[in-house]
This record gives structure tokens, C-alpha cells and sequence, in this order.
């Protein structure tokens, strides 16, 4: 019987680079039961020859959810009789950013399901001068802690090792005292669920409603017991987490040592404090849109050249060679021309698609989420609704997907509302041409092209309509 092993942690500590180091092509992607979230699973050979399916869960901050991505965690922890229940959790956290990713960990730990910490990419904690003294922290946590860098390869075998020996023996975790926040509500749960666990009777009280696995019945009798008890959820969650705070505090100021590098601002810290300023942050995300449908125009002449001249020779070469007459009109001037007059687009659409991966890629798009979050508020919307509505500048189908992931309902249904508004690639063929026929092909300052300053004004005047409406 295969071992289930599922990857959580915090969004950006390389979990999906992890999932795809354990299992390379072997995977393949569905969808949760009875919710459009993706499912990643896959298979990878434990060191004893065994195989396990691993199943990559969303991101997440916490086991409070904020969006349907985040539900997924906990009702696929809490849930024994769910098809994607792990025999063992594997939790990987950033090095560099130990504490702020361990509030996750404590909480998954305190759920009772054996797991591994997966210490990623200390490489980079290495160089930014923070040591982990990592037998002193796996002794502290009761779990086994093992070092990795997924991105190089490094450690997946004493993973794979770990997971091996923590299916077989049972993993004694340090837990969090919760029982006292509620302790009437969590006994009365306990008692209900027939659990001896603390913290998964708190976990029921506060995620009963989101959670499928419950009837009818249970939560009306769960709802009550919540009643009955004066049961304050936000007030007991702040409560928790500042004791999970001080917990961690405690374990990892004995085990962490900071040499200095980290004290200081880093380049990342410098970055942010200009990428996000008031004034400078709008100017410079209007600089990076300009440099897109500038390149748009400039950078793409040459292969647009090379395409149209290469249509050109075969259409050429074909009225050499061929003989003269209707089905060679057809191929020629119909056929070969028309495939010439979309291909030569190509090189424009791929390079919007390209820097629109790059802002991504590179966490600039959450930044640029940070920054708008205070303007797109005003017309009803969020900061994560940019993301979406810069990526229908591409294609508005995955934009409207991407869209999910904004956890207030009526914020999501606005955004998928209004993201196709947002004039997408399909349009920029027009939009070039018209301007092409329009702005002449002059340069401001030598650099600056009018018709790129044209496209870029054109789409501005899209998103703004898009947003106002």
C-alpha cells in the first residue's frame, strides 16, 4: 500500500519546486472534490523501495483559511476519510524567514499527524548569515528537521529517508497548550467527535461550517455547543496565535543564530522600500509598462521583419515554380498570406506574455498588489484584483482563473466581471495596426517610441474604463 505524504507550507518557500524534485513527470493534476482548486499529485520511490503519493496542498499562511484554496489544507488534515488524507505531512519553510513560516508548522504539528520539517533553502539562510542549529531544534520540536535546497538538489534523499522513518514511528510533538482558550467548547467537542485532541476540537469549532464531512445534523449540534459556550472565534484565534508566537519565540531564539547579515536591510528589504513607495513605486510600475509596449513595438520589428520577409520569399518562390493558375493563387495569395499576416503578430504577443511571466516570477506583481490594494479599494475592488486584471492584458481566460484566489466573494465576482474588459492580446493585432497607420514611427528623445507611448495610453485608457465601470 502506497504511503500518502502531503507538501504544506506558506506560499513562496519552494513547495512546488519540492513537489516537482520528489516526483518529476510523474504527476498529474485534477481538482478537489466539489471545488474548482487544483490537485497536484504524484509518485516518488522512498529509500526502503516503496512508493508514496505525494500531494502537493495549496499555500498557506495558517489553518485559518482566507480563500477556497486555503479550506483545502484543513479539510484534507481533518478529514481520516478523505481520498487525499496524508499518512504523513511534510512541512517545508524558507530558512531565512524561520519564524515567520514556523506559525504553520506549530499548528499542523498540534493536529497530531506524523511529519517532517523540510529546512528549504539554506543555501540562502547560509548566506545571509543565519545558522540553524538544526539537531537542537528537531530535539525542541519532537519532529525530525531536515535540511534541503530543492532548487539544487540537495538533502531529497534524507527526505526521503525522514519520511520513511516517520510512517513507521510515531513522532512525539511538542504541542501548544490550547485546551484553556475554550475549555468547555473543546471538551464538549472532543467528547462529541470521540477525540483526545485539543487542538483539532478547537480547529472544529472555529471551521465547521466550511467543512464537508459533517452532516446536517452535526452542525447544528456543533453550532450549539458553540452557543452554549459563548464560543468568541476571532477573539480565541488572536489569543492562540499570540501564544503560538511566544511559543516559537522561546524554542527558536536558542536554536537560531544571526550573525549580523540578516539585521541589516538586505537588498530584498531595499528593493521593497523603493518598488512600494508612495510616489516612486507608481512612477517606476508606469516605467515597467512602458518599457513592455515599447518593447512591444521596437524589440519585436526585427523578427516581425524576418517573418514577413520569409512569407515573402516562399510566395516568391512559388510564383517562380509553380504554374500559373487558380489553386496557386489560392496557396499563395490566400492561404500562405493569411498564415503570413497572423504569424507576423507573433513575436509582439510573445513578448507581452514573456514580460507578464517575468513581473510574476519575479514577486513583482505582489508588490504591485501591496501598492494598488489603497486605490483599487476606492472602486470596490482589492490589490489582488491587479494581478488578474494586468494579466487580461494577455489572455482573460487564466486571468479570470487567477481571479479565485481573492478571498472576499463579492471582490472575486467583480474582478472576473471586469477583467474582460481589459483589452487582451487578441486585440493588440488591431491596436497596431491602427496605430501604425496613425502615430508615425518617430522617437521622443531618441528612446522614446510615439507609437509604443500610444499603445501604452491606449491599454491605460482600457484598464481605467475597465476599473470605473
Amino acid at each position: 500500500m502506497d504511503i500518502k505524504v502531503a507538501l504544506v507550507g506558506n506560499p513562496n518557500t519552494g513547495k512546488s519546486t519540492l513537489f516537482n524534485r520528489l516526483t518529476g513527470l510523474n504527476q498529474k493534476i485534477g481538482n478537489f472534490p466539489g471545488i474548482t482548486v487544483d490537485k497536484k499529485t504524484g509518485y516518488t520511490k522512498l529509500v526502503d523501495g516503496k512508493d508514496a503519493e505525494v500531494i502537493d496542498l495549496p499555500g498557506t499562511y495558517s489553518l485559518y483559511p482566507k480563500s477556497n484554496d486555503e479550506s483545502i489544507v484543513f479539510q484534507v488534515l481533518a478529514d481520516k476519510e478523505n481520498s487525499s488524507h496524508p499518512d504523513v505531512v511534510v512541512l517545508i519553510v524558507d530558512a531565512s524567514n524561520l519564524k515567520r513560516n514556523m506559525l504553520l508548522f506549530s499548528q499542523v504539528a498540534d493536529l497530531g499527524i506524523p511529519m517532517v520539517l523540510a529546512l528549504n533553502m539554506t543555501d540562502l539562510s547560509d548566506k545571509q548569515g543565519i545558522y540553524i542549529h538544526v539537531d537542537k531544534l528537531a530535539k525542541k520540536l519532537g519532529v525530525q528537521v531536515i535540511p534541503i535546497s530543492a532548487r539544487n538538489n540537495i538533502g531529497i534523499d534524507k527526505l526521503k529517508a525522514a519520511i520513511t522513518y516517520t510512517n513507521k514511528i510515531a513522532t512525539q510533538v511538542n504541542a501548544v497548550e490550547v485546551n484553556y482558550l475554550a475549555p468547555e467548547a473543546i471538551n464538549a467537542i472532543k467528547q462529541k467527535i470521540n477525540s483526545d485532541n485539543d487542538y483539532y476540537a478547537l480547529q472544529i469549532l472555529h471551521q465547521h461550517e466550511h467543512l464537508t464531512f459533517f452532516s446536517e445534523k452535526e452542525q447544528i449540534e456543533i453550532e450549539e455547543i458553540e452557543k452554549s459556550n459563548h464560543f468568541e472565534s476571532s477573539k480565541i484565534q488572536a489569543a492562540e496565535t499570540i501564544a503560538r508566537y511566544k511559543h516559537l519565540s522561546t524554542i527558536l531564539a536558542d536554536v537560531v543564530i544571526d550573525k549580523g547579515t540578516a539585521e541589516k536591510f538586505s537588498f530584498s528589504d531595499k528593493l521593497d522600500s523603493i518598488l512600494t513607495h508612495k510616489v516612486w513605486g507608481f512612477a517606476i510600475f508606469l516605467l515597467i509598462l512602458f518599457v513592455i509596449f515599447n518593447a512591444i513595438f521596437a524589440w519585436s520589428s526585427y523578427p516581425m521583419d524576418w517573418i514577413e520577409s520569409g512569407f515573402g520569399y516562399i510566395t516568391e518562390a512559388g510564383h517562380q515554380y509553380l504554374p500559373a493558375g487558380m489553386f496557386t493563387d489560392l496557396v499563395l495569395d490566400g492561404i500562405i498570406a493569411g498564415l503570413g499576416g497572423i504569424f507576423v503578430f507573433i513575436p509582439q504577443i510573445a513578448i507581452l506574455f514573456a514580460f507578464i511571466s517575468i513581473l510574476e516570477d519575479t514577486g513583482y506583481m505582489a508588490r504591485v498588489t501591496f501598492m494598488m490594494d489603497k486605490i483599487m479599494s476606492k472602486v470596490g475592488l482589492n490589490g489582488k484584483s491587479v494581478v488578474p486584471m494586468i494579466g487580461g492584458l494577455a489572455c482573460a481566460v487564466p486571468s479570470i482563473m487567477a481571479a479565485r484566489n481573492i478571498e472576499n466573494w463579492k471582490d472575486r465576482m467583480i474582478t472576473i466581471m471586469v477583467t474582460p474588459l481589459i483589452s487582451c492580446s487578441a486585440r493588440l493585432p488591431v491596436y497596431i495596426l491602427l496605430i501604425s497607420l496613425i502615430i508615425p514611427a518617430k522617437t521622443i528623445f531618441g528612446i522614446i517610441s510615439m507609437q509604443g507611448l500610444a499603445l501604452m495610453i491606449m491599454y491605460m485608457i482600457s484598464f481605467i474604463a475597465a476599473v470605473l465601470v
